[in-house]
């Protein structure tokens, strides 16, 4: 009886020790106790563009349908997709609504909303995203910090308007009472503003040189960037047109980019969401290919500001609907495709 005692408590032994190692006849077990995940479907490659001597890979994403997130509203992080979009409500009320997708690989998972938004103000420094929040008591002089599916709300301390972060950092730069400032941004809000180009500075811009409606554009290591609008004496919009100009980040002006020199006259003179990679500053915009409109980013030298190309997106379906267009700092770009307020658009990434 003893032998057959030291043998059962043998062969239960070596059943634990087989479920604790393999799982014994199942999947391997992970330290929560479940199935072990299987790895991130990748995004799928379905094109690459030629640039120079180079091609560069497109890659789309499954699972969730993302709607056609309002124009410059969009921000990718780590862990997921955020975007702004209209709900219509009873009565002919609608919201317009934070929407968060969690994504893993290439696999994007539902969506949830997660606040509401008092205007079109977006920008992410790959870990929060920040933005103009609104409530039943606060129309619009909150900043929302989303940290996940976590708002935070905090005061708009110096009337922030436009803003951008740098990717990867705590710095962001920020229009606000008329003047461009370079300071903190957290999830306690701005702090340590300093002003780089005062009210002073801009009026002077206008007056000197014929601009107005300056927009912060985008914001990276070396500086910042702003749209003006160049009318050339004309009131009536005929002969109006956009120009960047780069500043490095204590607001010394570095260079203008005329946007219809030396680009071939094809392309269209339109200036879009700007963003910017290792090498190359981006321009999303619309050229006229064979009596078609198609996308195409257009690429500057992000050192000396030479046109390089217009990167044609023509392999890319319906790529004139282009609405949304981000960097996230490792030479990743993610653009949208799809109608105004769609309820379905499709998502891409081009690696460089």
């Amino acid at each position: 009886m003893e032998r057959w005692k030291k043998m059962l408590e043998g062969i239960l032994a070596m059943g634990l020790l087989c479920g604790l190692l393999t799982g014994c006849g199942g999947r391997a077990q992970n330290p929560s106790g479940g199935k072990k995940a299987d790895p991130p479907q990748l995004p799928e490659k379905v094109a690459a563009l030629k640039l120079g001597d180079r091609e560069l890979p497109v890659y789309t994403f499954t699972g969730a349908d993302l709607p056609s997130f309002f124009e410059g509203c969009f921000a990718v992080t780590g862990e997921a997709i955020y975007g702004l979009a209209k709900k219509d409500l009873a009565n002919d009320k609608y919201e317009w609504q934070l929407l968060r997708f969690p994504y893993e690989g290439g696999r994007i998972d539902d969506g949830k909303k997660i606040a509401v938004m008092g205007n079109d103000q977006m920008t992410t420094n790959g870990k929060e995203v920040f933005f103009w929040a609104r409530t039943e008591k606060n129309k619009g002089d909150l900043l929302g910090i989303a940290q996940g599916e976590q708002v935070s709300l905090v005061p708009r301390k110096q009337g922030e308007a436009q803003f951008r972060s740098v990717y990867g950092t705590d710095i962001a730069y920020f229009m606000a009472k008329s003047a461009l400032q370079r300071g903190k941004l957290d999830i306690q809000g701005f702090s340590a503003a300093k002003v780089l180009l005062s009210r002073a500075d801009i009026a002077r811009m206008k007056a000197e040189r014929n601009l107005e409606s300056p927009h912060l554009m985008a914001a990276d290591a070396d500086g910042f960037y702003v749209r003006w609008l160049n009318k050339h004496g004309s009131r009536q919009g005929k002969n109006w047109t956009y120009s960047l100009h780069t500043y490095d980040p204590e607001g010394k002006e570095l260079r203008v980019l005329e946007l219809n020199q030396p680009i071939p006259q094809a392309s269209h003179n339109h200036l879009g969401q700007v963003v910017t990679t290792r090498q190359y500053l981006g321009i999303l915009g619309t050229f006229n290919k064979d009596k078609k409109l198609t996308g195409c980013i257009r690429l500057y030298d992000r050192k000396t500001g030479a046109y390089v190309t217009d990167l044609e997106l023509s392999q890319i379906p319906d790529s004139h609907l282009i609405r949304n267009l981000m960097a996230d700092g490792e030479d990743h770009l993610f653009f949208q495709v799809g109608f105004d307020k769609a309820a379905k658009s499709q998502l891409y990434r081009l690696d460089f």
